[in-house]
């Protein structure tokens, strides 16, 4: 007899009942669940163990209300957080089911590689980026690995370079000497940490982003790049990647004149990354953001996350590269040790058909990502993309960026009064732009307290963070902090979907934020003095 069936059974309804209460949960735990989740933790292993039932009604009974209850509901608006479709979140149940290890592909045995080949096919497709341009392509834990992915590709690229051998591997000799300069615009921290970790180390990164003359635009100038370019000459002892920004994370801003930077890479046999974790996006809405997103088909790698607008569940990141044999040789096995024995294949497989030949054609996932043991997380992507289609995501994509623009609107406006100011309000780039408002570029809202605000504390110094604490304190809204501000940012399938009951009334998305923005105004935390 199953003595966990009822368990089971337990856990699937508690799915059930968060997906219909998903818009009416707090955005996360309170407090005094927080300090009983807390005061229950085991100081130390059993001795004994509890056996897997006890052990589960444990966690839900002292674990699970100290986790964040709507962390993936429409209005947990911190960080930049997908929410899970209700498909990805089934396809995850399955993952976890069946456990496959998809380290390496062997199709004949199972097809875990082939769904996630598949999968990334029908992301480029969805970006409109050519598959035959990017063939290496590999699921990671997210952006941040995705970065460390092609940061180590562009490093083994200048080296060969500065060294004038198309031969040296820094992955299997080290450096020879070279320091590797990465050229950013507003580099996101996981590049600082994907540089640390592949041996350029973060001092080498610098950051050219800046305003761009007088047109009030923030990119790289050319000319300055074009000098640090030129210094990174074969011989120099020093070698050059340039990473751009598509989508900064605290504005949602993209770095500008993408094709004159490639012109300048091609003319010193330069890396081109682009970290695009949520900007590569915008590429589905050009009616609605312009093309933001142009230029993204110009790069040599690309980092990229499906855990944030594919709302799949957490951790699944996306790259793409432009060669097979240059991402093997990084993360493949040592050419002076060869393949090890347990993962030698024993020969032509006798009998496969068309289809089986082409899938073991497929790269192992392991001699191209980070990973040898990796979980199947393709497959709740797989579903997802199969669920939506490109018509679902654009849907997705256009109302979390209309919902960020009617926030901005409102706080512009009279019904605002006053008491917000927009700080990344841009020229629309999109035609006809001329006597167009300035509105934000795509899901990101940073703002501040006007100076007319009549909660001092919130004006002064400091006060963005006082913004943030009462705020996510309502736990009907969560918020992230920006520099000096508070950022909001939208990338969840459900945020404005559908009208919620909030005391006596039916209100939206919207219309909850606008009641939590006006009321920490109008009736101050009392912790806040003014």
């Amino acid at each position: 007899m199953d003595t966990l069936q009822s368990t089971r059974e337990l856990i699937f309804k508690l799915a059930g009942d968060r997906d219909t209460r998903l818009h009416t949960l707090s955005t996360v735990a309170d407090p005094h669940d927080v300090q009983a989740a807390l005061e229950a933790l085991p100081p130390s292993l059993p001795e004994r163990g509890l056996g897997p039932q006890e052990a589960l009604k444990v966690i839900l009974r002292d674990v699970i209300p100290g986790l964040a209850p709507g962390h993936l509901g429409p209005r947990y608006f911190g960080f930049i957080t997908g929410g899970t479709l209700p498909s990805s979140q089934l396809a995850d149940f399955l993952t976890t089911i069946y456990d496959q290890n998809a380290g390496s592909n062997r199709a004949e045995e199972s097809i875990t590689a082939v769904i996630e080949s598949r999968a990334l096919e029908f992301v480029l497709d969805l970006f409109r980026l050519p598959r035959d341009k990017f063939p290496a392509r590999t699921l990671t834990t997210g952006a941040t690995a995705a970065n460390i992915l092609g940061l180590a590709l562009g490093r083994d690229y200048a080296v060969r370079h500065a060294l004038a051998s198309s031969t040296h591997s820094v992955s299997e000799d080290g450096f020879g000497g070279v320091t590797v300069k990465v050229y950013s615009d507003r580099p996101h921290a996981s590049l600082l940490k994907a540089a640390a970790t592949v041996g350029i180390g973060r001092a080498n990164v610098i950051d050219l982003g800046k305003i761009i003359g007088d047109s009030g635009t923030i990119g790289i100038e050319l000319g300055e790049l074009e000098k640090y370019l030129k210094e990174a000459a074969p011989g120099s002892g020093t070698a050059a990647i340039v990473s751009l920004s598509f989508g900064e994370v605290s504005t949602g801003d993209f770095t500008p004149n993408v094709h004159a930077i490639r012109a300048l890479c091609n003319k010193y046999s330069v890396w081109l990354h682009i970290d695009a974790a949520f900007g590569a996006y915008a590429r589905l809405v050009p009616d609605v953001v312009g093309h933001l997103a142009e230029g993204l088909e110009l790069a040599d790698s690309i980092a990229s996350d499906a855990h944030k607008w594919l709302n799949v569940p957490y951790d699944c990141g996306l790259f793409f590269s432009r060669s097979v044999e240059h991402q093997s040789s990084v993360f493949g096995p040592s050419p002076a040790k060869g393949v090890p024995a347990y993962l030698m294949r024993a020969g032509p497989l006798a009998g496969a058909t068309p289809e089986l030949e082409a899938a073991l054609r497929i790269p192992d996932p392991m001699n191209i990502s980070i990973e040898n043991s990796r979980r199947f997380r393709a497959l709740p992507l797989y579903t997802a993309l199969l669920d939506q289609g490109r018509a679902g995501y654009t849907d997705i994509v256009r109302r979390n960026i209309l919902f960020i623009r009617q926030l901005a609107a409102w706080m512009g406006s009279a019904e605002g009064k006053g008491y917000y100011e927009v700080l990344n309000l841009r020229k629309s780039s999109v035609p006809p732009a001329s006597g167009a408002a300035p509105t934000t570029p795509l899901n990101m809202l940073l703002f501040r307290a006007a100076s007319s605000n009549p909660v001092k504390p919130y004006v002064d110094t400091g006060g963005a963070a006082l913004l943030v604490r009462a705020i996510n304190d309502t736990r009907k809204v969560q918020v992230t902090p920006g520099a000096g501000a508070v950022r909001i940012a939208v990338s969840n399938w459900c945020t404005g979907l559908q009208a919620v009951k909030d005391g006596q009334m039916e209100k939206s998305d919207l219309e909850i934020v606008i009641d939590v923005l006006l009321a920490i105004v109008e009736h101050p935390p009392t912790w806040i003095s003014s």
